[in-house]
């Protein structure tokens, strides 16, 4: 039996007292575009530096090191491609080591490659601190985190769209419904940087993060509710949410 038709004997969602549960399928996914566009770049001098490797499948491999993606000023590895106007894409992260409770793994459009950027993100970790939506709206500002989805790793779905100067954030379970996860108005100009961010949070070991599907996702309707406070993944422990308002932890 495969991952994605075994999915009600691994994983079960509930929101409040509804109980979801079903097979996923990857109908209508494609590869999107070449992922060996996304050059990899060190943001912020890491101590250990990052590498990327995009595999002949399509696959995008990423080790990183540094101290995280957060508070004023970040430090991660960037596998980027310059980026004009607006987008809607989604991609799934299939493997993220935990070197940290809040090693990150996500997607990130920026302004440029200084640590203390504008950005808009969405992220998930190898931990119950699940996925995420994170943005700084402006030069050296504070960075800050919104919204809960169980991480769900190997099946790490993640979606970012952008409209002029708003950005949104989802996370998902297949592919193709989505919970959203937070929203921000972030000033990045029409050609700004785009691409897999990932950060071990720690200054003196790495992670090693796989991300597969890049695509476009701006024909899938599929949007529900939300986790904040109320979602939960029972998977083989129970995982809760933390609730959906605005956090400017260090993480």
């Amino acid at each position: 039996m495969s991952l994605f038709s075994s999915y009600c004997g691994r994983f079960r969602l509930s929101i409040g007292r509804v109980v979801a549960c079903g097979l996923l399928t990857t109908t209508g996914l494609g590869a999107g575009p070449d992922p060996t566009l996304f050059s990899g770049r060190d943001i912020g001098s890491p101590i250990l530096a990052g590498t990327t490797t995009t595999a002949t499948d399509g696959m995008t491999v990423i080790v990183a090191g540094g101290q995280g993606i957060g508070l004023k000023s970040d430090q991660f590895h960037y596998a980027a491609t310059n980026w004009e106007g607006d987008f809607d894409v989604k991609f799934r992260v299939a493997a993220l080591g935990a070197a940290d409770l809040w090693s990150k793994a996500g997607l990130m459009v920026r302004r440029d490659e200084a640590p203390g950027s504008p950005f808009a993100a969405v992220f998930t970790t190898p931990s119950g601190a699940g996925a995420l939506y994170q943005s700084r709206a402006t030069d050296g500002g504070t960075a800050v985190n919104v919204g809960f989805f169980p991480s769900n790793l190997p099946l790490g779905w993640l979606r970012l769209k952008r409209s002029g100067d708003a950005f949104t954030g989802y996370a998902g379970y297949d592919g193709l419904h989505w919970s959203p996860l937070g929203t921000s108005s972030v000033s990045l100009g029409t050609n700004a940087l785009l691409g897999y961010a990932v950060t071990s949070h720690q200054t003196n070991q790495t992670t090693r993060a796989e991300m597969v599907n890049f695509a476009d996702a701006s024909n899938d309707s599929g949007v529900w509710g939300g986790c904040a406070g109320n979602c939960f993944l029972m998977s083989p422990g129970s995982v809760r949410a933390r609730t959906g308002s605005a956090s400017t932890r260090a993480r």
